[in-house]
């Protein structure tokens, strides 16, 4: 499937959206109060596939409004000639490199070219577009987390099939 062009399109790091997306805070309140009631949210997304023509590895895509975002993680091998450690699986299993992609460090982003031609990590402005649209800040991280594999019954809806899934370092 051809990706249409004139949309922008974006790499999602999970470490920072899982960090982003499940952040929780105290309002202060000593009363118990009720989880709010996520709204029903209209919006317009389209799923679709894009291949690594640097390892033909296929990612999931997903545009939401006017914005293309890969829907899953990298897993682009990159390799140093200083042997510095540039990535790492999910709790230190390999296996998790599969289902979650590698999580990779600072010096990964800022010095090699990680993201494939036409895509690059978004922007602190196109974060919060992507938020805009599917709830705001209240809503977002329910509406993007993926429908299973959080702890806690935390499991998200997932309503425009971004699927952020719980993995960090």
């Amino acid at each position: 499937m051809q990706l249409n062009l004139k949309f922008h399109k974006f790499f999602p790091e999970l470490i920072i959206s899982a960090f982003f997306f499940s952040a929780c805070g105290d309002n202060g309140s000593d009363s118990q109060s009720e989880d709010p009631i996520i709204p029903q949210i209209d919006i317009q997304t389209n799923i679709g596939t894009f291949t690594d023509e640097r390892d033909s590895q296929v990612y999931k895509t997903v545009q939401i409004g006017t914005q293309t975002w890969m829907a899953e993680n990298l897993k682009f091998f990159v390799n140093d000639v200083n042997s510095d450690i540039l990535f790492k699986c999910y709790n230190g299993e390999v296996v998790n490199c599969e289902k979650y992609g590698f999580l990779y460090t600072r010096s990964a982003l800022f010095f090699f070219q990680l993201c494939p031609n036409g895509w690059h990590l978004p922007s602190l402005d196109e974060w919060k577009m992507l938020i805009n649209l599917v709830g705001g800040e209240q809503f977002a991280g329910a509406n993007l987390k993926s429908k299973e594999g959080w702890s806690n019954e935390a499991d998200g809806l997932d309503i425009a099939g971004f699927s952020v899934l719980p993995a960090g370092i």
